[in-house]
């Protein structure tokens, strides 16, 4: 039998009971459970989607990343992921993190693979019936869970039996799809409760007799409605979904190179309320094997932040003390019967101080953070826990930009509460050194006036994910950031001037002048970057694509590969390229690099194409053709190889590329492919600016896009000897290679043309001020406006940290009579 007063002996003393009023509903998890995937596990403590979705969306630009310090049910990340937003979780109960990781996951594999997903569920839910349980469930065995939970009647036996043989079916049936395996078993937990003898409110419990009066367990019946509604609800998810990473279990050790990488962080943290977030999923954690027995929770609640009595350790004596907090916890020292409460208090707040502290490490310089919390009373004292948070945020280092009231709640007296959101950012720090001459004449004030404000760190410009759509139509390491581009164009390009990037790379700064209706030209030596700035500067339209599509595909089957295709697919550098495809997939790839290498780029629709395919090469998401791997750096593949038609996925590519709509003011450009030497031959007109943007010292572009290039031809030897000819490589030995550079743009600006080139200096030596003396030649320099980046995001990404300043180099040919620059001002913001 259940021992019931043995499910409640953490609950002797008082506890806030939260009642949120019917209007308030949008702000709880309730509202949730009919927002498809979202309601697929009843979580008692999760928070609303619909909350979560606005607040994604709330700046009117979405972030590229959101961070979960406390994933729960997956909430956070599942919004995220439906809206494209790559989102990063901690959280220590396994089962929870199984949760979310099935909604997010399992649920984006299984929308790209329905075929599989129908076959599978289909076959599972014809054994979901009474008959066919009670034939498995005789053969189960009872011992495992008896063991965990000994004198324990949670459940009926036939109950029980029915229960464990539908999760045992789950193992069986979709052995060949870990994916689908682990949505029914998702199934089967969510409904092991409502199966039971218990009831899930603030706590696990168990029912009343009253509770009983009209309850109809049948365990077949509440799985296959559940699987039912799992298909449905797949069916209408996107095609493509952004993923999610757990990166840790605690989220006060959030890993090292993680910090400086989030753009917003959003989460309801455990409120001060007593409840076990673990015991609440016992059922299910054994019935998944994360548990073997009741007494494993204590680990976890050790590791937990203190919210509840089972938190607390009279032996910790290392929690931080807070006067603020400390005024509230003296008078529970003296009114408490559970002299627990207190320290249940002082523990909680400094166990949240090292989550501020974590979010905080973890933020972008500008990031911001939203956190829904409730306060709490205890023994007639009010525990104000929104004002206690805010002050300890303001002691990390956060500004507080506002708390606001979402509902009203009632303590246990009925007296009232509150659920609140505290709204907190990072704040952005901000050096600039602006070099200017004595007397300015407009140029230099038009810099003067730019570098003071630096308009591309304002909103909505600051967000990374600012620009067009087209600006990612393939992923690239190095790029330059579009609104840099954006304001430097509209800044020093006058309405319907010349814009050109010798070292174009993807065309950022071609695409982006486009948009604004300049002549933009791109060049480019990479066959990989030109290919990509090709498509950008003049996109086709749907109906183009789609023709374009279907003649490559029809090449495609007039290509035999030979025994040097195969051979080929040998190179790699993480590993082979082999490695990274179904043998199927393989083939068409080589197919298509056949095509490529031998037809090259005939015209900008093509270029389109080809820059769709090279996106989808590699990844981390469903769009990929490759095994799970970087979408940047093509990293070690991992996972299965899945079986991916290249033309399906190019084509998916090419309709989310071409989506948005293109404004009228757009004025298609040029690529060019080839050293920047060869401009002057390509290029008949004069140009009123030239904006590009060397590379950084320590940079090497053919080794992360090393896949792609291998794909437009490169050979192992290229990767020796080709890239020798290119500056990233040559300036390491001499920056003497910039001195053709010069030339060349000076050949190629009109006489009071502007060029304009943006560097990185730091800790790998002073290629700034050796650009500065060579350009003498050829050029005045007019300004140096300096931004200290070193607060900037790293992503796990070493050498990121060794450019700790970003400079924006302005040039005037020196055959303009300029006053001295010997005598300088140094401008500070």
């Amino acid at each position: 039998m259940v021992d019931v007063n043995s499910l409640q002996t953490d609950r002797q003393f008082e506890l806030p009971q939260n009642y949120e009023d019917s209007c308030d509903v949008g702000v709880t998890f309730r509202e949730s459970h009919h927002q498809g995937l979202h309601g697929w596990y009843p979580y008692v403590e999760g928070f609303s989607a619909t909350y979560v979705r606005d607040t994604l969306l709330r700046s009117g630009l979405p972030p590229r990343s959101v961070y979960d310090p406390f994933g729960g049910a997956g909430t956070t990340q599942l919004a995220a992921s439906c809206l494209g937003i790559s989102s990063f979780y901690s959280e220590i109960n396994p089962f929870m993190c199984f949760v979310a990781e099935t909604k997010v996951k399992a649920a984006a594999w299984a929308r790209n693979n329905l075929e599989i997903l129908h076959r599978i569920t289909a076959k599972y839910v014809q054994y979901m019936t009474p008959k066919w349980l009670d034939e498995l469930g005789a053969k189960v065995d009872l011992d495992a869970f008896e063991a965990a939970f000994p004198g324990r009647d949670f459940f009926e036996e036939r109950h029980l039996r029915h229960l464990l043989a539908a999760r045992n079916l789950a193992y069986t049936l979709a052995e060949e799809a870990i994916q689908i395996q682990s949505l029914l078993l998702l199934a089967c937990a969510a409904n092991a409760v409502h199966s039971s003898n218990m009831t899930r409110r603030a706590d696990l419990r168990r029912r009343r007799p009253d509770e009983y009066k009209t309850r109809r367990v049948d365990v077949s019946a509440f799985i296959s409605q559940a699987v039912r509604r799992m298909v449905e609800d797949i069916e209408c998810l996107p095609v493509q979904m952004a993923d999610s990473i757990k990166i840790s279990a605690d989220c006060r050790q959030i890993p090292s190179e993680f910090a400086n990488s989030f753009d917003m962080a959003i989460t309801s943290p455990p409120y001060l309320n007593g409840t076990n977030y673990f015991r609440n999923t016992k059922i299910e954690l054994c019935l998944l094997g994360f548990i073997t027995s009741e007494k494993e929770l204590s680990s976890f609640c050790k590791q937990a932040v203190a919210a509840g009595i089972n938190n607390v350790s009279r032996s910790r004596s290392n929690y931080k003390i807070f006067d603020s907090v400390e005024a509230v916890a003296s008078q529970l020292d003296d009114c408490a019967k559970d002299k627990r409460i207190p320290l249940l208090v002082r523990q909680y707040f400094s166990d949240m101080q090292e989550v501020l502290s974590a979010v905080y490490r973890g933020l972008v310089p500008g990031g911001r953070f939203f956190l829904d919390i409730g306060d709490s009373k205890f023994y007639g004292v009010h525990v104000p826990t929104d004002h206690l948070l805010a002050q300890i945020a303001q002691s990390v280092g956060f500004v507080v930009e506002h708390q606001h009231v979402l509902a009203r709640r009632y303590s246990r007296d009925k007296s009232n509460l509150v659920q609140v959101e505290l709204v907190f950012h990072k704040p952005i720090q901000v050096y600039v050194s602006i070099a200017v001459t004595n007397e300015l004449n407009n140029l230099e004030s038009k810099i003067n006036n730019f570098g003071q404000h630096l308009p591309y760190k304002d909103a909505p410009y600051s967000s990374r994910n600012w620009g067009h759509n087209l600006h990612s139509l393939c992923s690239y390491q190095g790029k330059l950031k579009p609104a840099i581009a954006h304001w430097l164009i509209r800044k020093f390009v006058p309405e319907g001037g010349r814009v050109l990037d010798p070292l174009g790379g993807v065309g950022t700064v071609a695409f982006e002048a486009a948009l604004m209706g300049r002549v933009a030209v791109s060049n480019d030596k990479s066959p990989l970057a030109s290919t990509i700035a090709t498509a950008k500067v003049n996109p086709p339209s749907l109906i183009e694509a789609k023709t374009a599509l279907q003649e490559i595909e029809s090449r495609l089957t007039s290509i035999r590969l030979n025994s040097q295709d195969y051979a080929a697919a040998k190179f790699g550098l993480n590993a082979t390229v082999a490695d990274y495809y179904h043998p199927k997939t393989l083939e068409e790839i080589l197919k298509a690099r056949r095509v490529f290498i031998q037809d090259g780029l005939k015209n900008q629709t093509e270029a389109f194409i080809w820059a769709s395919l090279l996106h989808v090469l590699h990844g981390n998401r469903p769009y990929a053709l490759s095994r799970t791997s970087h979408p940047i750096t093509p990293l070690h593949p991992k996972g299965e190889a899945i079986y991916k038609p290249i033309v399906d996925k190019v084509w998916e590519r090419i309709e989310r590329a071409l989506q948005p709509p293109l404004p009228e003011i757009f004025r298609p450009g040029v690529g060019y492919y080839g050293d920047f030497r060869e401009l002057p031959y390509k290029c008949q007109e004069p140009f009123d600016t030239i904006i590009t943007s060397p590379p950084f010292l320590g940079m090497r572009f053919d080794r992360p896009n090393w896949l792609r290039l291998w794909f437009c031809g490169w050979h192992e030897s290229d990767f020796h000897k080709t890239s020798l000819s290119f500056l990233d490589r040559q300036q390491t030995k001499s920056m003497n290679c910039y001195l053709d550079f010069f030339k060349i743009c000076n050949e190629l600006l009109k006489p009071t043309g502007l060029l304009i080139l943006h560097l990185g200096s730091g800790k790998r030596g002073d290629m700034v001020s050796d650009l500065k003396k060579i350009a003498l030649q050829y050029f005045e320099l007019v300004a140096d406006v300096c931004e200290n980046v070193q607060a900037i995001e790293q992503h796990g990404i070493s050498n990121k940290g060794l450019t700790t300043t970003h400079h924006l180099l302005f040039f005037q040919s020196s055959s303009i009579k300029r006053n001295s620059l010997n005598n300088k001002n140094s401008i500070l913001f």
